[in-house]
């Protein structure tokens, strides 16, 4: 993924960001406060969630990114944030949300890196657009020294188009 293949992977990062958009977990988000959303199209959400700030990358500087929940409209992003930046992350406060299809990294790699960056607690999020609910599973806390993940319960089979993966700070209550 290097910057020269950046263009041409645009419209294939924006498909996506409409498909998730479309399949954003509403009534997880709305009680996050201060989330900040990246991506392209993260303008279309200013009058959706209340409180909520919008990026459009690239991403420069930490100070952007400093809110309770961090909502990145397209995997493409968050691995594009860790593989220049990785220091950006301090200051989300509580809970890293991304969509998770496996077209970038594969997912334990992925749990891995959320790890790493201080998530101890990492799980699948499947919205069910038409009942307006969300369901969890696959929760992993880190492995001492290596971080790796270790699944706690089993990601679950969904016929989600969208699954969210939701990195937390501090365990929540599930």
């Amino acid at each position: 993924m290097g910057r020269a293949t950046e263009p041409a992977i645009l419209p294939l990062v924006l498909k996506n960001e409409i498909e998730h958009l479309q399949q954003l977990p509403l009534p997880f988000l709305q009680k996050q406060e201060y989330s900040v959303f990246i991506g392209y199209s993260s303008n279309e959400l200013g009058d959706i969630i209340e409180g909520s700030r919008c990026l459009i990358p690239p991403i420069r500087n930490e100070s952007g990114l400093s809110g309770n929940c961090l909502v990145f409209l397209d995997e493409y992003h968050f691995v594009s944030l860790i593989r220049e930046l990785p220091t950006l992350f301090t200051p989300v406060r509580r809970t890293i949300l991304l969509p998770f299809r496996g077209d970038y990294l594969p997912e334990r790699r992925l749990r891995q890196i959320l790890h790493q960056l201080g998530f101890p607690e990492i799980f699948i999020m499947d919205y069910e657009r038409l009942s307006n609910t969300c369901f969890t599973s696959g929760i992993s806390h880190p492995i001492p020294v290596s971080s790796l993940p270790l699944m706690l319960s089993q990601v679950k089979k969904s016929d989600a188009t969208t699954r969210w993966l939701v990195a937390n700070r501090y365990p929540t209550q599930l």
